[in-house]
């Protein structure tokens, strides 16, 4: 209840951008707010979204920025970073850049 009254507490005055800090982070209402999120970009509501569930962030996410020791290191689309990585999954491509293993 209290992640929904801060989230309700965000979106009163229908801002423009809206950065979510690990908003399903042990939260039962995962797909209640994929689909509040969806609903606001699809508004036009700018959505900046941190999250360690990475299929989380493919689905979600137009464009995907990885961090190593809190720089920007890689960032794209899901789609364009598996293909540098030649990556199964976008999980794959973040084990990699994590350990710093760059594409040849």
């Amino acid at each position: 209840m209290q992640r929904r009254l801060v989230l309700a507490r965000a979106l009163i005055h229908h801002p423009r951008l809206l950065i979510l800090d690990e908003p399903t982070a042990g939260v039962e209402l995962r797909a209640e707010i994929w689909r509040l999120g969806k609903g606001l970009y699809a508004a036009g509501t700018t959505v900046l979204l941190t999250t360690h569930y990475l299929e989380e962030a493919e689905m979600l996410c137009d464009e995907i920025a990885l961090l190593r020791a809190g720089r920007i290191v890689d960032r794209g689309s899901a789609a364009l970073r598996r293909n540098r990585y030649e990556a199964r999954d976008i999980s794959e491509v973040s084990d990699r850049v994590i350990t710093g293993e760059e594409v040849a």
